[in-house]
């Protein structure tokens, strides 16, 4: 088995209810069955935020970071898990500036 940690931000943190948690995966794991495991053990809704239906990739209005490397410059969500790797996911964020 191989331990992964998963660093969830702003609502996606809400919806998994954990702003940090580690998860154990078979070896030769990828991305996507770690989206498939926090689905399956914590909340029905994550990989439904996360991943476009039609498409099957990660909507393009968020970002997943694998040790600090954004899934679009890997083999997204085919990428394959290490022991020991952090997938950190980053819902959009809304800003702008504030008139004066």
């Amino acid at each position: 088995m191989i331990r992964i940690k998963v660093r969830p931000f702003f609502q996606l943190k809400e919806i998994l209810k954990e702003k940090e948690l580690t998860i154990e995966l078979t070896p030769d794991s990828t991305v996507l069955d770690a989206i498939e495991e926090l689905t399956k053990r914590l909340s029905p809704s994550f990989k439904d935020a996360v991943i476009d239906k039609n498409s099957g990739k990660v909507r393009s209005y968020y970002r997943v970071l694998l040790g600090g490397r954004d899934l679009h410059q890997l083999d997204d969500l085919n990428t394959k898990l290490c022991d020991g790797d952090i997938i950190s996911f980053f819902p959009p964020v809304a800003g702008g500036n504030r008139a004066t």
